[in-house]
């Protein structure tokens, strides 16, 4: 009898591009709703309901246990479509503090300020397409640019609306992206007129801060500013998104980089093309973390410095990622950071059909890279379209003066002093009755149970956690390729935070390296009161997976295998 010690199970994560036999031991050859974090499994953050992002604060009826379904809905001359909604986005307002915004694919601007619905769209000039948005923050300013419109921009302070983007601008000009850079808005992928410059890049003057829209000055011909512009002309591709990077500003293509650095002189800006090839798969897909890019590539995923370039995803879980993505899907396609958990989440439509939101119209899941742990997981998305961080302004109730169960309240009880959190990745989900989405949602991504913000996990959300291993040979433990092996025994190291919480152990085997494991026992494992599973499972090469319903947070940090080799055929 050989016991396995299996330790450190969170160590090394999901591995779906090698050969299950070819894995350590305590890697993964799948798993779903999971993270790895300290050496641990432990369940992904979870879709909190925040609010409505077509509901102002809604009216609950305490007799009926139900909401008042026409209570402050969206405003009917603006829409009125729950499905209409298309970026989620946050900004620093000095008064309200920061303050989450939705924008719709008509043009419409909602925020919510204290969780209660604030129209902001432009009073003229909105305009109707499914393209991606993206948004900046500059120097008090708030703008947001998608192709085929021209700009919002809106002083945060002063105003209560969006403006088309004013100053000198040209009335028929667009552009597709909007970022910002060392107090310059920055305009990428415009058109003139319309004429389409793809690779263009233009740049306003200097932005004091707080200054009106109107004040803005864009036109390179007037030598009393130093607004300009500049077409990449050995770009091949459309520019699809650029972020600064510490003292420069990375503009990515489908394949290429270039940087953009400032020159001091009446250039302003100079231009060049960084070493290494990636590109970016669509707007909004690279995020800044310690000094460096994060990028969803379009056909790798890796991380850079503007000096060199690695791939965090190669040999571990490109091959699933980009076998399965729907490139007809691919403009919904984004990165989301959660600062609190250290992940990444490189949100995407996957063409898997075991996916629990198989074939919605925006993301369904999510390949979740732990960048304090290197490890990989992946989580399903609830038809996502957009994210951002925020720390969100909690509205609480006075928990002892309700009669119904605070979760079924729209606003949180919260312990927080002040009613603010954290700074929280915030996600927007659009409803789907037919995966049981009933109604599109602002949600706070958190964790189970021991996260930042008191609220439920949504049910319509929530999906199964497990992972699975297949494959072992032990070879490594000194067992022939050859011989069978019989498990008689394993003694996890596991707990909820939810005494009440179980986990689903099975165990299998298969004869051949890849062929599909057959499972012969399965077990319920209730870490509070359970300390071993006791089974017989033989087999040349052995597999097991870990799965759990159960809301709570968990951890499993490693298991003791109790194995026999019985014979050498």
């Amino acid at each position: 009898m050989a016991n396995l010690p299996l330790r450190q199970l969170g160590g090394v994560g999901v591995i779906t591009d090698a050969s299950p036999y070819d894995l350590p031991p305590n890697a993964f050859s799948s798993g779903n709703n999971v993270i790895f974090s300290e050496g641990r499994i432990q369940r992904a953050p979870v879709f909190k309901r925040l609010f409505s992002p077509i509901r102002s604060t809604l009216s609950y009826d305490a007799a009926a246990g139900t909401y008042d379904a026409n209570a402050n809905l969206y405003n009917s001359a603006e829409g009125g479509s729950s499905n209409a909604s298309r970026f989620v986005g946050s900004y620093t307002d000095p008064i309200a503090g920061e303050t989450v915004f939705v924008a719709d694919n008509d043009g419409t601007i909602r925020a919510y300020p204290g969780n209660v619905m604030s129209f902001q769209t432009p009073t003229t000039g909105t305009v109707t397409n499914d393209n991606p948005w993206t948004h900046a923050q500059v120097a008090g300013l708030s703008i947001l640019a998608r192709k085929g419109m021209r700009p919002y921009a809106r002083n945060i302070k002063n105003d209560t609306l969006y403006s088309l983007m004013g100053g000198d601008w040209v009335s028929t000009d667009t552009a597709s992206i909007a970022r910002g850079f060392k107090g310059y808005a920055i305009m990428l992928g415009v058109n003139k007129n319309g004429t389409d410059y793809p690779t263009m890049v233009k740049w306003s003057n200097p932005l004091q801060y707080s200054t009106a829209v109107s004040g803005f000055q864009w036109d390179p011909a007037n030598t009393n500013y130093v607004a300009g512009e500049n077409i990449i002309g050995d770009m091949k591709t459309p520019i699809r998104d650029g972020m600064a990077l510490g003292e420069a500003f990375v503009i990515y293509s489908q394949n290429q980089l270039w940087l953009m650095e400032y020159s001091g002189d009446l250039n302003v800006f100079n231009f060049r093309r960084l070493p290494f090839e990636g590109g970016i798969l669509n707007a909004n897909c690279v995020v800044e973390v310690e000094s460096k890019h994060f990028v969803f590539g379009s056909e790798d995923i890796y991380v850079h410095d503007g000096i060199s370039r690695q791939s965090i995803a190669d040999g571990r879980v490109r091959r699933r990622i980009f076998n399965t993505l729907d490139r007809n899907k691919q403009t919904a396609c984004f990165v989301a950071h959660d600062s609190v958990s250290k992940l990444l989440h490189f949100c995407y439509a996957t063409l898997q059909d075991e996916a629990s939101f198989a074939g919605t119209a925006f993301c369904n899941q999510a390949a979740t890279y732990n960048y304090k742990n290197d490890t990989w997981s992946f989580v399903d998305l609830p038809n996502i379209v957009g994210a951002t961080e925020a720390n969100a302004s909690l509205v609480s109730n006075s928990f002892p003066s309700v009669t119904n169960s605070y979760t079924l309240y729209n606003t949180s009880y919260s312990s927080f002093s002040g009613g603010g959190t954290p700074k929280l990745s915030i996600m927007l989900g659009i409803y789907d009755q037919s995966k049981g989405l009933s109604d599109s949602a602002v949600y706070a991504v958190d964790l189970p149970t021991v996260g930042l913000v008191n609220l439920p996990a949504n049910t319509e959300t929530l999906k199964p956690a497990y992972v699975e291993r297949v494959g072992i040979s032990l070879d490594t433990q000194g067992l022939p390729l050859r011989s069978y092996k019989t498990v008689q025994c394993a003694v996890p190291e596991s707990f909820f935070d939810d005494s009440t919480g179980t986990f689903t152990f099975e165990f299998g085997s298969s004869d051949l390296p890849e062929q599909t494991p057959n499972y012969r026992s399965k077990a319920t494992f209730n870490p509070a009161s359970d300390y071993k599973i006791d089974m017989m499972v033989s087999g040349r090469y052995l597999s097991y997976k870990i799965s759990t319903p159960s809301i709570s947070n968990f951890q499993v940090s490693g298991m003791d295998v109790e194995v026999k080799s019985l014979s050498k055929r």
